[in-house]
C-alpha cells in the first residue's frame, strides 16, 4: 500500500511539474532540488517507516506530501503574480573583478590553514585528512567572514564563472580548461567531495541544455533522456568513487585493476548508503526526537550572526548527528553534523502545521524567483544555475534569507553583472549587448 501511495504521489507531481520544468528553454530553478529530494529522501521513506514499526507517521507523511504541497504553491504563484520581463544587459567588463575576487579569497583561505586537508590525502593519511577537514570547516579558527565567503565561492561563484566562460565563446577554450582545473583544485582545498562533483554536474548539464536550446525550438522533459545525460551521471559516479577511495586510503599499493575495483566499490557504498540512510536517517530522527526528547525550539536553531537577536543558536545538526550515531562512532577529532531538509527544521522549531505551510510557501517563492529570471538573453543562464544550486541546498538544510551570507553575495553578483533597461533611452546599450552575443 505504501508503494502504491508513493507511486501515485510521484505520478501526480511529475504530471504537474513537467509543465513548469522548461520556460523559454530555461530549466526550472527547483529542478535539481526535486531530483535530489526524490533520490535521497522520497524513495527510501517507506523502507525507514517500515523499519521503525510504522510509528513515525509525521516523518512519513511530511516526506511524501512535500512534493505535492510545493508544486501547488508554484501554481498559485503563477496565478496571482505576473510581471513583464524587461531586456537584460550584461556588464562584461565587470567579469574580471569577479574572477579576481575568487582567486584572492581562495588564496587567503588556503594561507589561513596550517595545512590543506587534501595534502594529507596525497600522503595517504585518511584519518589525518578527516581531522584536517573538520578543522578547516566546522571548527575553522580563522576569520569567519573569510570562511563563509570561501564557501559561497566554491558552491556558487565557481559555477557561475565556468558556465559564463563557456557561453561567451560557445566552445571549450584553453582558458576555460585552465579555469575548470583551478576551480576543481579550489573546491578540493578542504577535501569535501560534494562541491567538486556538484561543479562538474552543474557545468555539464548547463552546457548540454544550452547546446540543445540552440538547436531546438522547445526543450521538454524528453530532452533530458539522452545518452549524454547518462554519461554525465556515470562520470560523476566514478569521480565520486575515486574521491572517496582516495580519502579512505584505498588507492595505495594497488595495481590498475585494484584501483578500478576500489573506485567502484567506494562509489557503490556511498550511493547505496545515501539512497536510504545517508540523508534520510537524519530526517527520520528529527521527527523521532522532537518533541519526544526535545521541545520545539521556537527559532533557536536558526543562525544568529553577531548575536543581534536575543538567543544563543542551538547547533541542531549536531544534535541530529548524535541521535543518528548514539554510540559516537567515528574518527576522534572529527565533529559530525547531519543537516536535513528545510521543512524538518521548521517542524523542529514550530511544529507540523507550520512545517506543511512552509512547503507550500517554498514552492510559491521559488516560482516567483524562477519567473523573475526568464530573460531571453543567454547570459542569464550562468546566474540561473547559481540560483538553481542555491535552491537545491534546501533539500539538505535551511537558509534564512535576511541572515544569509549566501544571499548577500549572490545578490552582489547580480548587481555587478546585470542591469535591467526599461526606458527607451537604453536602446543603444541593448543594441551594443546584442552585437556582442
Amino acid at each position: 500500500m505504501l508503494i502504491v501511495y508513493q507511486l501515485a504521489n510521484l505520478i501526480v507531481f511529475v504530471a504537474l511539474y513537467r509543465k513548469l520544468l522548461f520556460s523559454r528553454n530555461l530549466i526550472h530553478v527547483a529542478s535539481f532540488h526535486f531530483l535530489y529530494y526524490f533520490v535521497f529522501y522520497y524513495f527510501g521513506a517507506a523502507t525507514l517507516y517500515a523499519e521503525g514499526g510504522f510509528k513515525n507517521s509525521s516523518y512519513y507523511f511530511s516526506v511524501t506530501l512535500y512534493p505535492l504541497l510545493s508544486v501547488l504553491g508554484m501554481y498559485v504563484a503563477k496565478l496571482v503574480y505576473t510581471r513583464k520581463q524587461y531586456r537584460l544587459v550584461v556588464n562584461h567588463s565587470n567579469f574580471k573583478y569577479l574572477y579576481l575576487f575568487v582567486i584572492v579569497i581562495s588564496l587567503l583561505y588556503a594561507i589561513s590553514l596550517a595545512e590543506l586537508p587534501v595534502s594529507y590525502v596525497l600522503r595517504g593519511d585518511a584519518a589525518g585528512a578527516a581531522v584536517a577537514r573538520t578543522i578547516a570547516t566546522k571548527e575553522y579558527g580563522g576569520t569567519k567572514v573569510l570562511y563563509y565567503t570561501f564557501r559561497v565561492i566554491v558552491d556558487y561563484f565557481l559555477i557561475y564563472i565556468l558556465i559564463y566562460l563557456y557561453i561567451r565563446k560557445n566552445k571549450i577554450t584553453p582558458f576555460f580548461i585552465v579555469s575548470l582545473a583551478g576551480a576543481l583544485l579550489i573546491a578540493l582545498f578542504d577535501f569535501q567531495k560534494y562541491p567538486a562533483i556538484n561543479i562538474l554536474v552543474m557545468l555539464f548539464i548547463a552546457i548540454f541544455l544550452y547546446n540543445k536550446a540552440m538547436r531546438v525550438a522547445n526543450i521538454s522533459l524528453g530532452t533530458l533522456i539522452s545518452y549524454k545525460v547518462v554519461l554525465i551521471f556515470v562520470s560523476s559516479y566514478f569521480v565520486l568513487g575515486a574521491l572517496w577511495a582516495a580519502a579512505s586510503g584505498r588507492l595505495t599499493n594497488r595495481n590498475e585493476y585494484g584501483v578500478i575495483g576500489a573506485v567502484v566499490e567506494s562509489a557503490n557504498a556511498m550511493v547505496s548508503d545515501r539512497l536510504i540512510y545517508g540523508e534520510n536517517r537524519p530526517l527520520y530522527q528529527v521527527y523521532e526526537i522532537v518533541p519526544a526528547r526535545y521541545d520545539y525550539f521556537w527559532g533557536k536553531t536558526f543562525p544568529n550572526p553577531l548575536r543581534i537577536l536575543p538567543f544563543e543558536p542551538v547547533p541542531f545538526s549536531y544534535i541530529v548527528y548524535d541521535a543518528v550515531h548514539p554510540l559516537g562512532e567515528g574518527i576522534e577529532g572529527v565533529r559530525g553534523a547531519a543537516p536535513t531538509a528545510f521543512f524538518s527544521i521548521i517542524y523542529a522549531n514550530f511544529g507540523i502545521v507550520v512545517s506543511f505551510a512552509s512547503m507550500f510557501l517554498f514552492g510559491f517563492v521559488v516560482q516567483l524567483v524562477n519567473d523573475k529570471l526568464l530573460y531571453t538573453n543567454k547570459y542569464i543562464i550562468p546566474y540561473r544555475f547559481v540560483i538553481l544550486n542555491y535552491v537545491t541546498l534546501f533539500a539538505t538544510s535551511i537558509d534564512i534569507f535576511f541572515l544569509s551570507e549566501k544571499v548577500i553575495l549572490i545578490g552582489l553578483v547580480y548587481l555587478v553583472m546585470y542591469h535591467e533597461y526599461r526606458a527607451y533611452g537604453a536602446k543603444r546599450l541593448v543594441a551594443e549587448e546584442c552585437s556582442m552575443v
